[in-house]
């Protein structure tokens, strides 16, 4: 989910993980396109395999043509199976 809580509309939202491929077909970053002044906007990706033990996972947002402009997201989480 990426929000913007700026007072510009920003182009070319895009996220980028650290493990997965989020765009296979063009890339590896997803697009969000253009976010506007208060607009939220919502992705699931379902192309994760699961995996025993302790895993590591950072997303990081940029908006192209904005350096500077980023926000990073660290996940650590735990891999059980259940039997």
């Amino acid at each position: 989910m990426v929000s913007n809580i700026g007072n510009v509309t920003l182009s070319g939202v895009e996220v980028n993980d650290s493990v997965y491929d989020l765009d296979p077909g063009a890339g590896t970053a997803h697009s969000f396109g253009d976010l506007a002044v208060g607009e939220t906007k919502e992705w699931v990706f379902n192309g994760a395999v699961f995996a025993a033990g302790q895993q590591t996972d950072i997303a990081t947002v940029n908006v192209i043509g904005v350096p500077g402009l980023t926000d990073v997201d660290n996940a650590y989480y735990e891999g059980v199976l259940v039997a």
